[in-house]
């Protein structure tokens, strides 16, 4: 997006991260630049149903894909109903400038992003679903493994995790949740990307127990698997198919992990440029069963109370006194 002579806004493109300037093209940090926004800062209130839909659509690309043996393509037909036909339905909004309270839930916490001057990374604690660690190659604990990079992404429809995490996310989902169907999930590979679906399922056919979640600092955020998958009709093979919406990214990054539009449909961002920071909350119009949640650390065992005869061990024993008759 960019101002033109007029102060008018004639395209969309990048959100980028670039400190206000003359020569900016981030149409952000220019606005900023000019007076127009009081902070160079925006956030993004993404509805479930639209963040569905929008993964929804690249899985159904590339499954025509491989009937007609073309590459995937972004042109096709939505998939669901016409989401504001009644003008009833939820929708996803952009603030530039600051956020608004109202896209929010609970507390705001902001992460530092100076890690990277042109993206937003930020760094996460663990990874996990329940109590398999996605991101070491150690499971003796929950949701505990090395720090790794996040990029926060808008606009990607997923969540993106490297082959290594993936292999056990599948193993997860597939195997140990759903053996009889172990063999139906079919991941599409190109390159070093998947994207998989069970065809000719629905979901609800299917068994998602747990929740996917990512540490970062002393936070838990949480979202529901069965919150990440969606049965859609295939037009091409004239069926439904249950689709996943995390995948494998093509990156071949051995510690890290790409966050975009299937967390925040269930996370509101706010992305504030010049101060390098990255905010999350819950996203007033998250789906039940997200969540975030304060790590609590173990409090270590305290030694027992010294009964009233017993000597304290920081003090000397004393013998009652000797009175002379």
């Amino acid at each position: 997006m960019f101002f033109v002579n007029k102060g008018l806004v004639n395209s969309i493109c990048g959100l980028g991260k670039e400190q206000p300037s003359g020569r900016a093209t981030s149409f952000v940090s220019f606005a900023k630049y000019k007076g127009y926004i009081e902070k160079a800062m925006y956030a993004l209130a993404i509805s479930p149903h639209l963040a569905s839909v929008s993964a929804a659509n690249v899985h159904q690309a590339v499954k025509t894909s491989l009937v007609n043996g073309d590459k995937p393509s972004a042109d096709h037909k939505r998939l669901s109903k016409e989401p504001f036909k009644f003008n009833l339905e939820l929708n996803s909004t952009m603030t530039i400038g600051g956020y608004d309270l109202q896209d929010f839930t609970g507390n705001m916490t902001w992460y530092d992003s100076s890690q990277c001057s042109n993206c937003w990374n930020i760094t996460g604690t663990a990874l996990g679903i329940n109590d398999t660690v996605l991101n070491d190659t150690s499971e003796a604990q929950p949701v505990k493994g090395q720090n790794f990079t996040i990029s926060l992404q808008t606009g990607f429809p997923y969540i993106g995790l490297n082959a290594r995490s993936m292999g056990k996310l599948k193993a997860v989902v597939s195997d140990e949740w759903n053996p009889d169907f172990a063999t139906k999930l079919d991941c599409y590979k190109q390159g070093n990307s998947q994207l998989c679906y069970w065809p000719g399922m629905n979901c609800t056919q299917l068994t998602f127990n747990g929740n996917f979640v990512v540490q970062i600092g002393d936070l838990y955020y949480a979202i529901p698997i069965q919150r990440l998958v969606s049965t859609n009709w295939n037009p091409t093979s004239l069926r439904f198919d249950c689709d996943l919406y995390i995948m494998q990214f093509e990156e071949n990054q051995d510690n890290a992990v790409r966050l975009g539009d299937a967390f925040f449909s269930a996370f509101f961002p706010v992305f504030d440029i010049e101060n390098d920071l990255v905010g999350l909350a819950l996203n007033s119009q998250a789906l039940e069963g997200s969540s975030i949640t304060q790590v609590v650390t173990p409090t270590p065992p305290q030694p027992p109370a010294l009964l009233e005869h017993e000597a304290s061990p920081d003090h000397e024993k004393t013998e009652d006194p000797i009175i002379l008759q």
